[in-house]
């Protein structure tokens, strides 16, 4: 399509002001800044949106498609247990519920008993995490309205499930900033109006509450462990994608070991303290010391518990008297035993599949360790493992309703522009052999989160119909250590882009997929990804669903969580990363051309990234598209970045982007029914 006419009867009209600003001596235009504001006249914008949004899906695909996607995920969701005292806490839903709830049972695969129920609450509440006691008689949770992830903290006696105290407000809070000792817990709390500003405090069961510090950097988080033990408390301080500085919390906070310049992940046991470390390693080790010894200590006289491997070091809990760690080899997880001293005692048989991050949980009680198991053709399943006898076995597993098509996985390896070779997984059906099929390129690429074999039942229908899902490990992450990370971040950005187009070449080379058949899908910092690739490489793409992006990257760090990931994007204050940033910022790289149908996805109550990366990059397209393929933008209420969704939700958004696809990618729904 050219000319302009024709377009603007196409979109909502958009007001496009002159902004101009000079950064670091270049000249910057904004036309689109009003629609950072939160004002009546940018909700007005955004209801238009929506509507024009509606009136691009194709009504006869979303009635097709609407049942299959509800009868899918009308199924349990389990999470990992955790074991304190004789009590096992979980959450989970059933089959017809939204929410998940918060369970206890008295054996791992016993009848469970709610303690909350957010299904029950008033309004889009969620229940998204826990911390139970030492010894398992008290709870505290965290409850959020709206998916904005500032929560009110509720404490209860499990015994009889009566609430001994709430704190309301806390702001951002969570598992890893929670932590109990006798007679209470730490916790973090954030400023309603600023959750850069935070205070670390300690709530007594009495009701008394103390504030510890709120002498806490802007861009840094704290993470807390606590030994009833050694009555020890260790706060560790970093920034998202970097360094953790170590502290003991006596009568303030002191620095320890502060030459040991790595990311730090913690466990307190037996007296002992295990620190999970990058420190000079990419796959990451175990180091290890007496607690008591930890003001004195010097980073080299450490104990090397469990040295660096070919695989990576992600996560050990412990079992009693053993050590339970899960590793990645390959992108694939793999849990393996060992002694409190480091001694390697046994590999896990595992299946192909990926451990969700953090899912692995274990106690100084018994011998069992738990995790979720699960793959693109296998639906999780909680499982114990049993630290004793090296075996495994299901306590939990999702029942997904009807029939589960009979899908094949394999594993390609793709060489990148500098030569290294990317693994990307690809699913499809057993009985095709895909030849320039409908497909989805998804990735990711940041932040040290790796992608590993997991399984979504919104995909069914779109593998059922003869789609293929190819999911790519890019730079950025941490499948293959700190190096492979590192490689993907700051200045080196680009490589995460470049591997992707280099998967999304061969796709098309091997004749897997095509131009006409390929589709582009990220989330956050995947957003981000699929908004820089219809940027530099539109012609690759079909169509893009670019959910809850960044991109803006001259001015993410001035709203909500931004100004934390400097460490991973740099600095557009800096004048070196500005530089680099500004070579990919997908708002800033719009130019007039054609783009692919593209439905960018984002939420009002989203309080990681601003919703206005998503409307300003929407608005700039719109004006820049050359073509008649449409860019939507989808704004979802009552949500935010995407934790504690309801089921309900989660079915018209992936209706949206899976109606989406099937249009534009030419997929007949008609083979659903």
């Amino acid at each position: 399509m050219s000319g302009s006419s024709k377009k603007d009867k196409k979109y909502p009209k958009t007001k496009h002001e002159d902004v101009e600003e000079e950064l670091h001596g270049v000249n910057i235009t904004d036309p689109y800044r009003w629609l950072e504001e939160d004002s009546e006249e940018v909700q007005e914008w955004t209801e238009e949106q929506n509507e024009y949004t509606e009136e691009i899906l194709d009504d006869s695909i979303l009635g097709t498609l609407r049942p299959h996607l509800e009868l899918v995920v009308e199924h349990e969701e389990y999470g990992t247990p955790v074991v304190r005292g004789d009590r096992y806490f979980q959450l989970l839903s059933e089959p017809d519920e939204d929410q998940r709830k918060l369970v206890v049972r008295e054996e791992p695969d016993g009848e469970y008993r709610i303690l909350a129920d957010p299904n029950e609450f008033e309004g889009v509440v969620s229940l998204d995490w826990f911390v139970p006691s030492p010894d398992g008689d008290l709870i505290v949770y965290g409850k959020s309205e709206g998916g904005t992830e500032q929560y009110d903290l509720t404490v209860l006696d499990v015994e009889d499930d009566s609430e001994v105290m709430k704190i309301p407000d806390v702001g951002r809070c969570g598992e890893q900033t929670v932590a109990w000792l006798d007679d209470g817990f730490y916790y973090q709390k954030t400023d309603p109006e600023d959750q850069l500003d935070k205070e670390l405090r300690y709530a007594e069961i009495d009701g008394k509450d103390h504030l510890i510090t709120d002498d806490l950097p802007r861009k840094k988080w704290p993470i807390l462990f606590t030994d009833q033990e050694t009555d020890t408390t260790l706060v560790g301080i970093g920034e998202l994608g970097g360094e953790t500085e170590l502290y003991l919390l006596k009568d303030g906070l002191t620095r320890i070991l502060p030459e040991l310049e790595a990311s730090i992940k913690l466990l307190l046991h037996r007296g002992r303290c295990y620190l999970l470390t990058d420190h000079e390693t990419s796959r990451w080790k175990v180091l290890s010391c007496p607690i008591e010894e930890l003001e004195d200590i010097t980073t080299d006289e450490l104990d090397t518990t469990i040295p660096e491997t070919e695989k990576v070091l992600m996560n050990i809990v412990p079992a009693k008297d053993r050590l339970v760690v899960h590793s990645l080899n390959d992108a694939v997880s793999s849990i393996s035993i060992h002694s409190l001293n480091g001694e390697h005692l046994k590999e896990i048989d595992l299946p192909l599949a990926g451990i969700p991050r953090g899912e692995l949980t274990g106690n100084d009680k018994t011998r069992e360790a738990y995790t979720i198991l699960q793959s693109f053709d296998r639906p999780p399943e909680v499982i114990q493992i049993n630290a004793d006898s090296y075996q495994w076995n299901t306590i939990d597993s999702v029942q997904i309703p009807g029939d589960l098509p009979d899908l094949t996985v394999d594993r390609i390896w793709v060489g990148s522009t500098d030569g290294k070779e990317v693994p990307a997984f690809i699913t499809h059906r057993a009985d095709i052999e895909p030849n320039k099929s409908p497909t989805v390129l998804y990735g990711y690429g940041g932040f040290r989160i790796p992608l590993t074999p997991d399984f979504k039942a919104v995909r069914l229908p779109f593998l059922e119909a003869g789609g293929v899902w190819v999911q790519a490990c890019l730079r950025g992450g941490l499948e293959f250590g700190e190096e492979w990370h590192e490689e993907g971040m700051r200045e080196n950005k680009q490589q995460v882009f470049d591997d992707y187009y280099s998967v999304a070449e061969h796709l098309i080379r091997s004749g897997i997929s095509s131009e006409d058949q390929l589709a582009a899908w990220g989330g956050s910092n995947g957003g981000l990804l699929v908004a820089t690739a219809i940027t530099q490489r539109p012609e690759l793409f079909a169509g893009a669903i670019c959910a809850v992006p960044l991109t803006d990257m001259l001015r993410f760090h001035r709203t909500l969580l931004g100004a934390t990931w400097t460490k991973e994007y740099g600095s557009p204050e800096d004048v070196k990363t500005f530089k680099a940033l500004k070579e990919y910022s997908p708002y800033h790289n719009i130019e007039k051309r054609t783009y692919p149908p593209t439905l960018i996805r984002t939420a009002v109550g989203d309080t990681r990234v601003d919703p206005a990366h998503a409307r300003k990059f929407a608005a700039r397209l719109q004006k820049n598209q050359t073509d008649d393929a449409p860019i939507c933008l989808w704004t979802e209420i009552d949500t935010g970045h995407g934790l504690g969704k309801p089921t309900s939700m989660i079915v018209e958004q992936s209706l949206h982007e899976f109606g989406f696809l099937f249009k534009y990618l030419d997929i007949d729904v008609s083979t659903l029914d």
